[in-house]
């Protein structure tokens, strides 16, 4: 059996949280949440084994979610992330490669996407 794809969860705002995170795990993910960047690296720092990283962009805090997913570039360059907003189209200012997906999140297009990036069944 292969190993359940870790999710980290960023986002600011508790209860999408909340039903991300129950919604992952219904499929199959195992979830850790974090409130803020700052929240997040330290999640990174101290549990290896994340898979994949899914990101608010309007965080707040000393990085907001195109900060945070800079500094996740440059030092995981390998880490899949897909950044999440309210906002109706992706910011230009998002890191190459980084998909984004406007809230409310469709459940099973970013099922999708983390499967995809992770490699997970």
């Amino acid at each position: 059996m292969q190993d359940k794809c870790t999710t980290l969860i960023v986002d600011d705002n508790l209860l999408f949280r909340f039903v991300l995170a129950e919604m992952l795990v219904d499929n199959g993910f195992l979830v850790i949440q974090a409130g803020d960047a700052a929240e997040a690296l330290a999640c990174i720092d101290n549990r290896p084994g994340i898979s994949a990283v899914t990101s608010d962009i309007d965080m707040p805090g000393e990085l907001d979610g195109i900060g945070f997913a800079r500094e996740l570039r440059d030092a995981w360059p390998d880490l899949p992330i897909i950044m999440v907003s309210g906002c109706f189209e992706a910011p230009p200012e998002l890191p190459d490669g980084v998909p984004f997906l406007p809230k409310p999140v469709p459940d099973r297009l970013l099922v999708a996407m983390l499967r995809q990036m992770t490699g997970s069944a």
